[in-house]
């Protein structure tokens, strides 16, 4: 039987022990982003699959065709894979920090604030209303 390339994303999903979740949020998109693409047979753009690629550590045309290019590797540094992880859990601070309320909001937007701008060139901060 040939595997054909949404069975081999699941195949790799399986390999590296990871969850269609998991491998939405490590590449960036939304948390149903793969199951759609495996469930619904949703079609992913080229750049979506170039980062489902990266995060299973193969190449887009391993995903569609199942070549495997003998001499290339590859590569998925530490970096792309903490870029990756970071963006991922900024993603879920920031869905979580909608949810929160207005005052957990103002402490973290000034938080963000000094992180980026530092101390001096942080904006003020509105409060109930007043500018």
């Amino acid at each position: 039987m040939v595997e054909d390339w949404r069975n081999r994303i699941v195949r790799l999903l399986d390999e590296q022990q990871m969850t269609m979740k998991e491998a939405s949020r490590r590449a960036g998109r939304g948390e149903t982003f793969v199951r759609d693409i495996l469930k619904r047979g949703q079609e992913p753009s080229a750049s979506n699959l170039e980062g489902l690629a990266r995060v299973l550590k193969v190449s887009a045309a391993e995903i569609l065709d199942g070549t495997v290019d003998p001499g290339r590797q590859v590569a998925v540094t530490a970096v792309d894979r903490d870029d990756v992880d970071v963006r991922a859990e900024l993603a879920e601070v920031f869905a979580d920090l909608v949810k929160a309320d207005e005052e957990v909001q103002r402490v973290a937007l000034k938080v963000l604030r000094r992180t980026v701008y530092g101390a001096a060139r942080s904006r003020p901060m509105r409060t109930n209303g007043s500018s």
